[in-house]
């Protein structure tokens, strides 16, 4: 497979730098345009069939991250690799639906990664969202990836929306219903609504509690045997669901 790509970048060294790499990467990379602005880009987008975007994000009038939301309307549009100087901006890259986001100076090893991913989405043609099974927290500034399986349980505190992992609390900016949505599309039915401000990876239920007046609770696998109450609601859903 030849991927036909577009690389977007202000910067002439930036954009040779791309393609020479891209002439050494594994995977077969025609570079068939450039462009050094959004509005060029776009004009590009239109006149050809891209498969792949290399998107830088800070350049003069609109922004990578605009760039990216409005290639997303277009009909078929080309899967697209955010190469920036700047990691700050990972969660909204992957927002609009982002393959991957490489960090400059981009290594070779990275790249081919890089480029395996787009190679697995466009030859699967998955659906929508299934290339994004990963999720996106925030740990000491940086941003992390998670894996949906490793989730034990999500909860809202002081409005802000925590991941809770084996041995680890990540802070994420989803809201509840984002990171519903996604995590149903990631794993089917593991996840559940046990409240308004609790989601539970079923997989790390270890316990069902029952009380006197229908009420249900869970206990999950976490280090402190944390019980999340089930609402009422919830609670006949659960019942439904486990055939309880």
């Amino acid at each position: 497979m030849t991927l036909r790509a577009l690389i977007v970048d202000d910067e002439y060294p930036a954009r040779a730098e791309l393609r020479y790499l891209l002439s050494k990467a594994k995977v077969k990379v025609e570079v068939v345009g450039e462009a050094t602005h959004a509005q060029e880009a776009l004009h590009l987008l239109k006149a050809l069939d891209y498969s792949l975007v290399f998107l830088d994000i800070e350049m003069p009038g609109l922004d990578g991250i605009i760039l990216a939301e409005e290639i997303q309307k277009m009909k078929n549009p080309p899967q697209i690799i955010f190469v920036t100087a700047y990691e700050q901006y990972a969660l909204k890259a992957f927002d609009v639906n982002a393959v991957d986001y490489l960090l400059k100076p981009i290594t070779e090893e990275r790249l081919n990664k890089a480029l395996t991913r787009v190679v697995g989405v466009v030859s699967d043609t998955p659906e929508e969202g299934q290339h994004l099974n990963k999720l996106l927290a925030e740990k000491k500034g940086k941003t992390v990836l998670v894996n949906p399986s490793d989730l034990i349980y999500a909860y809202v505190e002081d409005g802000a929306l925590y991941l809770k992992l084996t041995d680890d609390t990540l802070l994420t900016k989803y809201t509840m219903k984002e990171l519903e949505d996604k995590l149903v599309a990631c794993s089917g039915k593991s996840f559940f609504r046990a409240h308004r401000s609790h989601l539970v990876n079923l997989d790390h239920v270890k316990e069902i509690v029952s009380y006197f007046n229908g009420a249900l609770s869970l206990i999950v696998e976490d280090a402190d045997n944390t019980e999340i109450p089930v609402s009422r609601g919830q609670s006949k859903r659960l019942r439904d669901l486990l055939g309880l």
